[in-house]
């Protein structure tokens, strides 16, 4: 054989198993293919999704079908938040929650129903993200299916004002207003109010008597379209333009859970006083007394 039918022959025979090679994988491509549910497999929709106002609980319904011809085994259901929804009776931080389904057999439907609470964002649309994970006969592979839908969340269910002066004299007593207001379609139960002070407030008394220390307050049953108002009285010493703050939280409880579904914040500054004095002995501010002297006081007020 020659030097020239041997380069041949040589490169036929690389040939030969290259295209095997890519043969091989092309057959084992399209029985993964074979065995993989394509997206039609399942189906995942939102029904009813209602409007969630913040601070009042609302229902969200997603119903999962099987419209394949296979049977969908070991089922596990996903719910993912957006930041600003909570599932009821849970923590607030909680953004996910997984449910097994069990086996869907073809033409199956399960529906899944899932109670909310939005605790903030009102007026915004929040996208709940929705995902069904499988097996299917045959295959050891993970499966999922992923859907998606935007809530709008309405205003909120109750409603605060705070009022405090812009200004105020140091020592001197003022009042603070809280006033809160039910907004929902319904009567809001077990309501608490908490207030936050800064560290120089010193509380002094309430028109209505605290549940616990000086700043949370039982409000009981507030009901539809009802408004009420609480006055506190206390007084803040500090330096003259000093800067402060309050804090009000409006504390609802569903299902065993406690949630702030409300707050409202309101800054006031220390005032210069609107008296000012001065001493001096014997017409100086830092007069040096000895034994013998006459001490002449002088008293300066503007």
């Amino acid at each position: 054989m020659n030097e020239e039918s041997a380069t041949t022959s040589h490169w036929l025979r690389w040939t030969i198993i290259v295209a095997a090679v890519i043969g091989g994988f092309a057959a084992a491509f399209f029985y993964f293919l074979a065995l993989t549910p394509r997206n039609e497999a399942v189906s995942i929709e939102f029904l009813e999704l209602e409007r969630g106002s913040t601070g009042e609980p609302f229902t969200v319904r997603v119903s999962l079908s099987n419209i394949s011809d296979k049977v969908l085994q070991d089922a596990v259901f996903t719910l993912a938040l957006p930041d600003g929804i909570s599932f009821l009776g849970q923590p607030e931080n909680q953004r996910i929650r997984e449910k097994a389904v069990g086996d869907l057999p073809p033409g199956s439907v399960n529906n899944q129903e899932i109670e909310l609470i939005a605790l903030s964002g009102s007026f915004e649309l929040k996208r709940l993200e929705a995902k069904l994970k499988y097996l299917t006969a045959g295959s050891t592979a993970l499966f999922e299916q992923e859907s998606h839908a935007d809530v709008s969340v309405g205003e909120a269910a109750a409603n605060m004002t705070l009022t405090v002066p812009e200004s105020v004299i140091s020592g001197e007593r003022f009042s603070i207003q809280i006033g809160y207001q039910n907004n929902s379609g319904g009567d809001l139960k077990n309501l608490r109010l908490r207030l936050e002070y800064p560290q120089s407030f010193r509380f002094e008394r309430a028109d209505q008597k605290p549940a616990k220390g000086t700043n949370e307050w039982d409000l009981g049953v507030l009901a539809k379209g009802e408004n009420r108002t609480l006055t506190i009285e206390g007084n803040a010493v500090g330096a003259a333009q000093s800067f402060f703050a309050f804090r009000a939280s409006l504390v609802a409880e569903f299902s065993a859970q406690s949630y702030v579904v409300g707050t409202q914040s309101a800054n006031f500054t220390i005032s210069a006083s609107p008296l000012s004095l001065t001493v001096e002995v014997n017409n100086s501010a830092d007069y040096t007394a000895k034994l013998g002297d006459a001490l002449e006081y002088t008293l300066k007020y503007r």
